[in-house]
């Protein structure tokens, strides 16, 4: 019985994940061209988000298809909005930002 149960949880798990995209990128400094480590990228109208790792690059999983807007924000930079990014399902939509230093 526990076989099956786990084995419908799998499939389930499966094809929800097939209705759904995912977002990837980088951001960087613009001046200096070096990655920036903590930024929050967030698709607007979702609890959906990530963060910048070390080397700049982030993801966001299970993305509803179809066109929404991602923004980058963190202290000591402007927050940059991208209108009209495409996710398809199965598919990674890559969104890089470059930031400007701004003063606090």
């Amino acid at each position: 019985m526990k076989r099956i149960l786990f084995i419908l949880f799998f499939c389930a798990s499966a094809l929800q994940a097939q209705d759904a995209g995912k977002i990837a990128g980088r951001i960087r400094d613009r001046e200096s061209k070096e990655p920036i480590p903590g930024v929050n990228v967030v698709v607007k109208g979702t609890r959906l988000g990530g963060t910048t790792d070390v080397n700049g690059e982030y993801f966001i999983l299970n993305v509803p298809p179809g066109l929404c807007e991602v923004t980058a924000r963190i202290v000591g930079y402007q927050t940059v909005t991208q209108r009209n990014v495409d996710v398809n399902v199965n598919r990674t939509t890559t969104i890089s930002f470059t930031l400007e230093q701004t003063m606090v």
